[in-house]
């Protein structure tokens, strides 16, 4: 019986009407954007601790290779990521940011690990503390609430990974390892595979967690929305109400206004009519009679109002 009840709550969310789906939408966009907003600050705040680590290590130790490295790719992340961090703050916020984020954030990582290889003579190929950075991300795509994210940020770093890999097998003379090594120039594909299974892992780990927890937020923001629309609807009906009470108002107001000078003049012609018979003409007597008819229709007209 329980099973029947956790199935049949989903039901309701893909059962709502227009206007709860829509007011569910906008705030599912709303909850996305506040994710772009949290990852915009983590990596901006790592990329300007690892700056200041860098210039610290430069300073202490000296320039390297390395360091060549690490500036250029900290210099795309922190400048992608000012430029992110203005358009949030101008409130401007495209879904299509989100791909764009995880894109840049991983591709930096895989350049700053090619120019590692690069510069160290391909010692550095395919294990450094960049690995540990892009699990981070990948974790970090969750915050989207989109389940999506996390396997396209996982399937993006196992292809750029991979790549890296191709290209230093075909394109250099590095030679195969059974293992790799950070004291000789080698590869090995069994780390490769490993990595990239790792990285499919984590993504489909951070994904299902991210499913699971997108529902408790549709329900609850489905909630959110039933209270919203609810109020909305009762302020909808307050203010009609003091309409049709303004308009009762108004049309009394009126009716009051047009009754009092049309009874003024009714009591004269009545009394006239009956008092002074004899003393006034067929033709003005006529005359009255209109005025009185047309009077009395005019308050008829009145009353009905």
């Amino acid at each position: 019986m329980k099973i029947r009840l956790l199935k049949k709550k989903p039901e309701t969310i893909d059962t709502l009407t227009k206007e709860q789906r829509i007011k569910l939408d906008e705030l599912l966009y709303k909850e996305e954007k506040n994710g772009e907003k949290r990852v915009n600050r983590i990596t901006l705040i790592t990329s300007i601790v690892f700056l200041i680590i860098i210039f610290s290590i430069i300073g202490l130790v000296g320039y390297s290779p390395n360091s060549t490295a690490n500036l250029i790719s900290l210099f795309i992340f922190f400048v992608y990521n000012v430029v992110m961090f203005i358009l949030l703050k101008k409130n401007i916020y495209l879904p299509v940011f989100k791909y764009i984020t995880v894109f840049i954030n991983v591709t930096t990582i895989i350049m700053c690990l090619y120019l590692y290889s690069y510069f160290t003579g391909w010692v550095h190929a395919l294990r450094t503390i960049s690995l540990l950075i892009m699990f981070i991300i990948i974790s970090l795509s969750g915050f989207y609430q989109r389940p999506r994210v996390p396997v396209f940020a996982a399937v993006l770093v196992s292809i750029e990974y991979a790549l890296l890999f191709f290209y230093a097998l075909f394109f250099t003379d590095i030679p195969m390892s059974q293992m790799e090594t950070f004291e000789i120039p080698a590869i090995s594909i069994d780390l490769v595979i490993v990595y990239c299974c790792m990285f499919l892992i984590v993504g489909f780990i951070v994904s299902y967690i991210t499913r699971r927890l997108q529902i408790l937020l549709e329900r609850s923001l489905h909630f959110e929305a039933e209270a919203i629309l609810k109020k909305e609807i009762e302020e909808a009906h307050k203010k009609l109400k003091e309409m049709d009470h303004y308009k009762t108002v108004f049309f009394q107001n009126i009716t009051h206004e047009f009754r009092t000078p049309l009874t003024l003049i009714l009591g004269p012609l009545d009394s006239i009519l009956s008092t002074q018979r004899g003393t006034i003409s067929e033709k003005v007597k006529e005359e009255l009679i209109i005025i009185r008819r047309n009077a009395k229709r005019l308050l008829l007209l009145v009353n009905q109002l």
